[in-house]
């Protein structure tokens, strides 16, 4: 999983590079961002798949974080360049946050539960 999970990450930044290359509108800022979102995911993602937590937490954390991934991934593209008063950054930020207070919740109650 953890192999398959690194191959699809690079597929996807390279697909996403030659759209960058491919589409004259596509700004350099949108690419950095959904790349930067990319990597968020595939992060979050592995770490989830090392973590020694029950199966069950597990799929359904792969499940949320992958769709929440593909959520942001298609904010960043309508993400304006300017970063002032930027609420599409916001949002991103804020359930990248989230995402990050999950994934340690869950490994904080799993410690507990085993104590």
């Amino acid at each position: 999983m953890k192999h398959f999970l690194l191959i699809s990450t690079a597929v996807l930044i390279l697909v996403n590079f030659l759209g960058k290359l491919i589409f004259i509108n596509y700004d350099w800022f949108n690419f950095g961002l959904s790349s930067i979102i990319l990597l968020h995911t595939a992060l979050i993602l592995y770490l989830l798949s090392s973590a020694k937590i029950a199966d069950g937490f597990r799929v359904s954390l792969y499940v949320i974080f992958s769709a929440l991934g593909i959520l942001m991934f298609i904010m960043s593209q309508f993400s304006p360049s300017d970063l002032r008063n930027n609420w599409i950054i916001m949002l991103l930020l804020a359930t990248c946050a989230i995402q990050w207070v999950v994934f340690f919740l869950v490994k904080a109650v799993k410690r507990i539960v085993k104590d």
